[in-house]
């Protein structure tokens, strides 16, 4: 491996060496000599310093031998030979993270490795979670980038964002991103990924940016992108939202494939902002959310998840995402089976509509009332917008259980009195208790919210007017 006198001076700086060299001095040197020769750093005696030089480039190293020196110089690029060897067979290898952590002995900085869709393909594993930027957090945690961080880039690059030159990447003062160093792989035109080395232990160079060039020219040769996840059950979510029916068959398909069942408990939720680059968020979600599917469309992304599988973590880590993504999120209410995917779609756009606050998240559920009170529905849109506690203990009763659903239905009513209720369901009032104790074990919704009250009310109305108009 050739060197230039910036490469070698970064190798030498734990001497604390006196440097000159050209910004442009070039990656053409081959070893050391005592003497001149072509292309080969002369290493000589100046006084009590040993002097190496090449054309007008010189770095001092003061109070050492020049027999040492050149015995120094030389060890220099034998360990970049073998360096760059090993990096060379990691890279035929495919083994992406050898060649990322072997990167660390030149650098000695934090590396990743992506591939063109975001995905990490390999990232400096003497370096944790914490010790880097809030971007760094992100890559160990899901694996993508964010969104953020390709905006980032992107700024950074600007006109030059489609060749493979190395661009400095600024540092910014939120502690979001380091400075750092930035390239694209490129194979006959074809960008296969990223190469990005960020300042932590020192400032990176023009030595650096010289042995970013070198590794991105190996790995444009052997770089084979790896293809990540699963399907994404995008084509399935974009009919549903259509309003499409799915046959016998694709319904199967679904299901197996996902492990879904129809009596599990379904929500769809959208992220919205960051433009229309939604692939590395996408990708972030095929590989930490398997209960989800996800589609692009509108602008947004939208996302099909299984909370009887997903639990309640599920929710805390869509909003997570949204908000190192720098995006807004809103979800509809949930529901049994996927059929209503259309109006669960009707409610999102709803909620982001009419969406105010600063908040990440914005939930259906907070503009429901508003939603049935005001404009016109159709009656699956006002169903499938019906509390979701409500709907569940009105099936129980349908099914011949309806204890429950009349206890609270008339403890509502009747503002909560536990007296008047217990004399209207002519129940003794610890009866009302227990039943108010097991409705508050079942049930999602928060009584003490007003708002919650006044949904479940409409709710079981809508129900109970629904039955009557069909008979």
């Amino acid at each position: 491996m050739k060197l230039s006198m910036w490469n070698l001076a970064n190798a030498l700086a734990a001497l604390d060496p006196e440097v000159s060299i050209r910004p442009d001095s070039p990656m053409v040197l081959r070893s050391g000599r005592l003497a001149w020769a072509t292309n080969c750093v002369q290493v000589r005696q100046d006084g009590p310093d040993c002097l190496c030089l090449w054309e007008s480039d010189s770095i001092r190293i003061r109070d050492m031998d020049a027999l040492e020196g050149v015995e120094l110089v030389q060890s220099v690029f034998d360990a970049m030979n073998d360096w760059y060897a090993d990096l060379r067979e990691a890279a035929e290898a495919r083994d992406y993270q050898r060649l990322v952590d072997r990167c660390h002995v030149v650098f000695h900085s934090p590396v990743l490795l992506s591939d063109e869709n975001g995905c990490v393909l390999g990232i400096s594993a003497c370096y944790g979670a914490d010790e880097v930027d809030e971007e760094w957090r992100y890559l160990k945690t899901y694996g993508y980038a964010s969104l953020r961080a390709i905006e980032n880039i992107r700024t950074a690059l600007g006109p030059v964002a489609v060749s493979n030159e190395v661009v400095r990447l600024p540092h910014r003062s939120s502690g979001r991103f380091s400075a750092g160093l930035t390239t694209r792989v490129f194979r006959s035109g074809q960008p296969l990924g990223r190469l990005t080395v960020l300042e932590r232990e020192r400032h990176l160079n023009r030595g650096d940016v010289q042995i970013v060039q070198q590794i991105a020219a190996l790995l444009a040769v052997n770089l084979q992108p790896e293809h990540t996840g699963g399907k994404s059950g995008g084509a399935y979510l974009d009919r549903l939202m259509a309003g499409q029916t799915l046959g016998e068959t694709a319904w199967e398909h679904l299901y197996r494939t996902r492990g879904w069942l129809p009596e599990h408990t379904y929500r769809l939720w959208a992220f919205r902002g960051g433009g229309q680059e939604t692939s590395p968020l996408r990708e972030t979600l095929g590989r930490t959310v398997h209960q989800a599917i996800c589609t692009a469309a509108e602008g947004q992304l939208w996302v099909l998840v299984n909370e009887t599988q997903g639990g309640r973590t599920l929710a805390e880590k869509l909003e997570k995402l949204a908000a190192d993504n720098g995006l807004h999120l809103a979800c509809s209410l949930p529901g049994g089976g996927v059929a209503e995917t259309v109006q669960w779609a009707e409610q999102v756009r709803y909620a982001m509509e009419r969406s105010t606050s600063p908040a990440v998240l914005e939930p259906f559920s907070t503009w429901a009332v508003d939603y049935l009170l005001w404009g016109t529905r159709e009656a699956g849109q006002v169903l499938a917008a019906c509390h979701p506690d409500a709907r569940r203990l009105w099936r129980e009763k349908q099914d011949g259980a309806p204890m429950l659903y009349d206890t609270l239905r008339t403890y509502l009513d009747l503002e909560r009195g536990a007296n008047r209720t217990a004399a209207a369901l002519s129940i003794h009032k610890n009866t009302l208790f227990y039943r108010l104790h097991k409705l508050e074990e079942l049930l999602t919704a928060d009584l003490d919210d007003p708002q919650t009250r006044l949904h479940l009310q409409l709710s079981f109305r809508i129900l109970e007017q629904q039955k009557n108009d069909r008979h």
